[in-house]
């Protein structure tokens, strides 16, 4: 039950309303983010569980459960836990890792960079592939039926570049000034920049307590930026903003 309502609660709300508004719940099949995301779910799920069974004793109901309670609560970025990740294999530990990168749908309470990103960075990367060999295609990249604008898709690209320069730059100021592994200085960055609960990597008590004020500091700019979204955040840093 309780999975099952942190995999709704990662569903855009907008289809939600949509689906009461028009009465029919063909709005979730013509969503593409969300065919998306019901696919990455069926696919981490079935993985999960068969690269986990070993380390349930081979009780097959019982690795499905541990794996989709797992696989709900990190693309949520709810972190409830029924399972030690950090004791699965390293292939089952990267699906872990991939979904809290991944996060829920846009416009739901889940954190990460977002299903709807993934999707248009995915087609956005495909359309510059054909183009690097015909150049004089005229490739337009979709959401369904949607045509995507050149401005929307130049957006989506910057989040996503500006995500991957805060979450090194996390890492290394977390590096520097902790006496913490490289991959805890990773763990942490990205559990607070993607809004996930449990810090993957993390020695000791799953909490930031022994941290010094600096690195907190560093934690908390990583959660505002994740949660408020980066541009909203850091365009208080640009002095247009103070002068308009």
């Amino acid at each position: 039950a309780i999975a099952a309502f942190m995999l709704v609660a990662s569903v855009n709300y907008a289809l939600f309303y949509s689906a009461i508004r028009m009465r029919s719940f063909k709005v979730f099949a013509r969503s593409v983010e969300f065919l998306a995301y019901v696919g990455a779910i069926v696919l981490t799920t079935f993985l999960l569980t068969f690269l986990v069974l070993g380390h349930h004793g081979g009780d097959l109901a019982l690795a499905f459960r541990k794996a989709l309670f797992m696989v709900a609560t990190t693309i949520s970025s709810t972190g409830y836990g029924t399972d030690d990740f950090m004791a699965y294999p390293g292939l089952a530990l990267w699906l872990v890792l991939t979904l809290m990168f991944l996060g829920g749908c846009a416009g739901s309470t889940a954190g990460g960079i977002k299903v709807e990103r993934v999707v248009l960075m995915g087609k956005l990367a495909w359309a510059e592939l054909r183009r690097s060999f015909r150049p004089a295609l005229v490739h337009v990249v979709r959401m369904g039926r949607t045509v995507i604008q050149p401005s929307a898709l130049t957006d989506v690209s910057v989040f996503v570049a500006i995500y991957f320069a805060a979450l090194a730059l996390m890492t290394g100021l977390v590096s520097a000034v902790e006496d913490v592994s490289l991959p805890a200085s990773f763990g942490a960055a990205l559990t607070c920049l993607s809004n996930m609960g449990p810090a993957p990597f993390h020695v000791g008590s799953d909490n930031f307590a022994s941290y010094s004020a600096f690195s907190k500091v560093v934690f908390i700019l990583g959660m505002l930026l994740g949660r408020l979204e980066f541009f909203a955040l850091l365009a208080l840093l640009v002095p247009d903003f103070w002068r308009r």
